[in-house]
């Protein structure tokens, strides 16, 4: 029997991140093999047409289905049959709130990534805006974990969110914040900024600094 290459997260985010950091560190997925896609926004058939494709630099190609909920029952079937049969060159994410049959939540033989789910335990349990917590908690997976700086990236989204949740408030500074941590994350893979002690500074700065 045919092994599944897809995989359906339902509203635990960072279980949806620790998978995407799996498959990436499992298959040696290349940022290039990646497509992204928001069911929100594109049709199953754009999808679909767009899935099929050779990995270049990468064992496997991944592709994200994010905001699977706005997808219909017959959408759904339509996507369900064609991952069945699409080549296993390919690996599939689907994440949402929910998520129509014949399509059912992925189950995990045991839990991945003892270091990433106590990461994202102990940003799920701050309360409110802890700038020194939050900094304590990178500063501690980073030692940890050096070189899985997206995940980081994610952590962080995270603990911004939360804070929206709570405050109930999208506020300037919290939208600052998001694009200077996306220039972060840019300049890390870029290379502008070196994993370790140089990334630490910019997470000082990122934290600390009032002119966020």
């Amino acid at each position: 029997m045919k092994e599944k290459n897809y995989f359906v997260v339902l509203y635990e985010y960072e279980k949806f991140c620790i998978l995407i950091n799996e498959l990436k560190k499992k298959y040696n997925i290349d940022d290039f093999d990646i497509r992204v896609f928001n069911a929100e926004k594109i049709n199953v058939e754009k999808i679909i047409n767009e899935i099929s494709f050779s990995p270049i630099f990468s064992e496997k190609g991944l592709v994200i289905i994010k905001n699977v909920e706005n997808f219909t029952k017959k959408e759904c079937n339509v996507l369900y049959n064609f991952l069945n049969s699409l080549s296993e060159d390919i690996v599939v994410v689907l994440y949402g709130i929910s998520i129509e049959e014949p399509f059912e939540e992925s189950l995990f033989k045991e839990r991945i990534a003892s270091y990433e789910n106590k990461f994202f335990s102990k940003i799920y349990s701050l309360k409110g805006e802890n700038i020194k917590e939050i900094y304590e908690v990178l500063q501690e997976y980073i030692k940890v974990k050096e070189k899985n700086f997206p995940l980081l990236i994610s952590g962080v989204e995270i603990y911004l969110r939360n804070i929206i949740k709570e405050k109930r408030e999208l506020t300037k500074e919290i939208i600052n914040k998001f694009k200077l941590l996306h220039t972060i994350d840019y300049f890390l893979k870029v290379g502008k900024v070196e994993i370790g002690s140089e990334l630490e500074i910019y997470l000082l700065y990122y934290f600390f600094s009032n002119s966020s």
